[in-house]
């Protein structure tokens, strides 16, 4: 027997030592997320995989790609081709052997921080191509190190782009550099863009609202070996770790970040992970932090899993949720947050109940589901945290910072020299016999001069001059600057084509002619969508809009249901940017809010009008004049919304309400109170003839925020019937005023424009207040006040308020800031009268501009400010309401 085992041993080795040994190679993380996205979007028209896999490419440019296929949005395949992908990885890889510090990465770093084009929801371009070529001949013969070259690339971005408020669609970084500004967001994807050009690791940080006043802030991190530090975005500090926002962030509630792909490595606080990036919370980098236990419990005290939750902050008159997230086993859901007072949400099951944290509670909560639902108090208070303290730079770093920055605004203003000015937009429009009003539009196009100048030639040899110029005042500023003109020429030319000339005027420019439906990118479209179609189904589709719904449902998908799991297209296509109506027609395969934006581009090519109705958050076409619902939702039974009306009316005389600035209203969806889009800062005079709104459960919200930062809330809930008008009338909070002075302004002698000698009295008995704002032109925050003040310009003057600028610099000119021309300013050379009216202590703290003194007639100082404080001008009137 054993005679026999050994044979048989030998035989058995001697043939299994014949086979060729293959290693085991164990399948990554990557590899299987990259078959997952293949094996979905090659159902769809997507040959970005295919070409890859049969590319001749080196192993190094093959991972790259397989890196960004794998982790891009489903929006950046459908509106971007695989040749501009293969571009931009050469150009990351080619950083590499520019730069030293490039070449010293961690690749992880590389990978999440370099690699990626997206760095939000911009529209991607060719910037990293153009920003490498610049760039090096910058950097290298600076011989820098990596911290010294983040520094550089930001001047040079300041010498290319400012700061100035615009709408929420995020221009491309090209696009801010023709415009030569842009919001911080905007200014913040251009540095980033302008970084990772130059091979540096960098993200967008964000803080999606302040705790103590209506507005949000984007800044930028650099990755320095081994750390995050901050910087400015297109306002260059002489180091890092600095910046006039460095103050606000410390009082912070939530600070975060898009990290592209899949997170392998723990190091900032994971908010939550999508197929494309994880979203991280880095407020411990800024302010003191603390973590809310909320424990969500049914109404015997049982664990509630699975449960959402929303912690929410005041800010723009709504309760905004910082951070959404579902219940673990034990009914637990944890946020890491600032000090500052949360509303915490739950709901599960039609069941809703809140509780309100403030900064002194502890950080363990209950939220009990009980038998009925518990809203929020009528009135209560919320409560920002305390400002800390920040690193102080130099005043030798500081004035040597300040001469570099005002040559590179020279340098920048410069760049403009090209651009049409009054006399070049003059002289074109008297060649091309169009209106004065076209001058506007050549000037406002900025660096996109060329194209707008194209469209309207074009236009004038089609004999299409005025119908030009109405299309033009229906699209935004920002859209004169970065929309092509075939785009331009493409909307109007099968507007025309296909118009019903039965359609009232102004039904047909807004809802037909109009390329604008939602906050997308314009992009040509009808070609395209009118190509799809036979002439029979054109026709019948024209006849009866219906059949639309039905055509699109049969045509495209928002679901992938071929594989025992269900893929939603919204889970793939993240980031918030919406598909082009071409690129949906391309992939056939979508998320919701595309598929919305389709289906209105879809009516509008045929000549229907439509459009996205923001109240209901339905689609909308035009027949038989009247408007009609339709829910592109497969799973809603009906196409109807049931609607009612809403009357709002307010008492007050010297003040002009506004929605999100001092009230909102909010439906009650899923178990959360969620603000209906009415606009921004819309006064509610426009809201005269009523608000036409879906029936259901309301909340009704004003509120006052004091000049500390916290905020007096007042809520009414209200039920819409259907086909039942409601009035209601706004009663905003009252600051509980208490006689305060802060001392006795001390006068001495300024100078004017002319340069002429004359006492600070005369400024300060013109009117029955007067609010001296002592600010650095160009710079943040005194850009940020400026327009704040210039915006509530009206209700100052009602309210009997002067406001005058105190400046250091000489010969200021308001227009090289694009301030209004009419502003009041005078010299207050040395900050002497400044000094003259703070206390040794406020000295001490630094002088961090702007500056803010309101004094009464009686020259009695009765509020005083500095720093960054948004909307400054409801503030002033608040305080001087609450005085009289």
């Amino acid at each position: 027997m054993k005679y026999f085992l050994l044979i048989s041993a030998f035989f058995i080795l001697a043939f299994s030592s014949c086979i060729k040994r293959v290693p085991v190679v164990k399948e990554t993380q990557l590899d299987i997320d990259y078959k997952h996205k293949k094996e979905i979007l090659e159902k769809y028209n997507c040959d970005y995989f295919k070409k890859l896999e049969s590319a001749d490419f080196d192993s190094v440019k093959n991972y790259y790609l397989k890196y960004l296929f794998t982790y891009m949005p489903l929006s950046d395949f459908a509106d971007y081709d695989f040749e501009f992908y293969a571009r931009q990885v050469d150009y990351a890889i080619l950083t590499k052997t520019t730069y030293h510090w490039t070449a010293d990465l961690p690749e992880e770093i590389f990978l999440h921080y370099v690699l990626p084009l997206r760095v939000n929801n911009e529209n991607l371009d060719t910037s990293r191509i153009v920003f490498y070529k610049d760039l090096k001949d910058r950097l290298i013969p600076l011989n820098l190190w990596m911290e010294e070259a983040a520094l550089e690339v930001n001047h040079w971005c300041h010498e290319r782009v400012t700061y100035r408020s615009t709408d929420e669609r995020t221009i491309s970084p090209l696009g801010a550099l023709q415009s030569g500004f842009g919001r911080c967001g905007e200014e913040s994807v251009f540095l980033v863009a302008a970084l990772r050009a130059a091979g540096i690791p960098a993200r967008q940080v964000y803080t999606p609202r302040w705790a103590h006043t209506d507005d949000n802030h984007a800044w930028v991190e650099v990755w320095i070996e081994g750390e995050w530090k901050f910087m400015g975005a297109c306002e260059p500090a002489p180091v890092l770790n600095t910046g006039w926002f460095a103050a606000p962030a410390t009082r912070a509630m939530l600070v975060h970040t898009k990290e592209f792909g899949r997170n392998n490595y723990v190091d900032d606080i994971v908010l939550y992970q999508t197929q494309n990036f994880s979203c991280k919370n880095t407020l411990e980098t800024y302010a003191p932090v603390k973590n809310i236990f909320a424990f969500v419990v049914d109404e015997y005290n049982r664990p509630v899993s699975g449960a959402d939750v929303q912690f929410q902050i005041y800010n723009y008159a709504e309760m905004y949720p910082l951070h959404k997230c579902k219940t673990n086993f034990s009914g637990m859901a944890v946020f890491q947050t600032g000090f500052g007072s949360v509303d915490v949400f739950a709901s599960k099951d039609g069941k809703t109940s809140m509780i309100t944290v403030n900064p002194e509670q502890k950080s363990k909560i209950f939220v009990k589901l009980g038998r009925t639902n518990t809203y929020p108090p009528i009135e209560n208070l919320h409560i920002p945290p305390d400002e800390g303290r920040v690193a102080v730079v130099s005043s030798w770093e500081l004035e040597e910072n300040a001469v570099r920055l005002e040559e590179e605004n020279i340098i920048r203003n410069n760049r403009e020299e090209d651009y049409y000015n009054e006399s070049r937009a003059k002289d074109f429009i008297k060649v091309f016999g169009y209106p004065i009003e076209a001058k506007q539009y050549l000037i406002n196009s900025k660096g996109n001069y060329a194209e707008i100048e194209g469209f309207l030639i074009s236009c004038a040899n089609r004999n299409l001059k005025d119908e030009a110029l109405t299309l033009l005042s229906l699209i935004s500023e920002k859209d004169i600057r970065d929309t092509k003109a075939d785009i331009l020429t493409e909307h109007l030319v099968y507007a025309n084509k296909f118009r019903d000339k039965s359609l009232p005027l102004n039904i047909f420019n807004d809802y037909v002619l109009n390329p604008r439906v939602s906050f997308e990118l314009l992009s040509a479209y009808r070609e395209i969508i009118l190509n799809s179609l036979d002439s029979m189904q054109l026709n019948n589709l024209r006849a009866d809009p219906k059949g639309i719904e039905n055509y699109i449902h049969s045509e495209i998908k928002t679901k992938d249901v071929s594989t025992f799991l269900e893929i939603r297209a919204e889970d793939i296509n993240t980031y918030n940017v919406p598909i082009s109506p071409a690129g949906v027609q391309k992939l056939k395969f979508c998320d919701e809010r595309s598929l919305m934006i389709y289906y209105v581009a879809f009516c509008r090519s045929l000549g229907i009008p439509a459009r996205i109705d923001p109240a209901s958050e339905t689609v909308q076409y035009y027949h038989n004049e009247k408007w009609h619902d339709v829910i592109l939702s497969k799973g809603l039974k009906t196409n109807e919304v049931k609607r009612s009306k809403l009357f709002l009316s307010y008492s007050g005389s010297s003040r002009e309400v506004k929605y999100r600035i001092h009230f909102s209203i909010a439906r009650l969806d899923n178990g959360f109170f969620k603000t209906v889009d009415l606009g921004w800062e819309v006064p509610l005079s426009d809201f005269d003839g009523g608000i036409d709104l879906p029936i259901g459960q309301y909340m009704l919200l004003t509120a006052i925020r004091n000049s500390d930062g916290s905020v007096i809330i007042k809520r009414k809930y209200f039920e819409l019937k259907e086909n039942v008008s409601l009035k209601l009338k706004l009663n905003l909070p009252e600051i509980a005023y208490v006689e305060e002075v802060i001392g006795n302004f001390s006068h001495l002698k300024i100078k004017d424009k002319k340069n002429s000698k004359i006492n600070s009295s005369k400024i300060t008995v013109k009117n029955k207040y007067t609010v001296l704002c002592w600010i650095e032109p160009g710079k943040e925050p005194s850009n940020h006040i400026v327009k704040d003040i210039e915006k509530a310009k009206s209700e100052l003057e009602n309210n009997e308020i002067s406001v005058v600028y105190m400046l250091k610099t000489k010969n200021f000119n308001p227009s090289d800031f694009a301030y209004p021309e009419e502003m009041e300013f005078y010299y207050d050379f040395d900050w002497q009268l400044l000094y003259s009216n703070l206390t040794p202590e406020s000295i001490g703290q630094g002088l961090e501009f702007p500056w803010i003194i309101m004094v009464d007639a009686n020259d009695n100082i009765i509020s005083m400010s500095r720093g960054y404080v948004i909307s400054v001008g409801d503030i002033l009137i608040n305080r001087v309401r609450a005085r009289s």
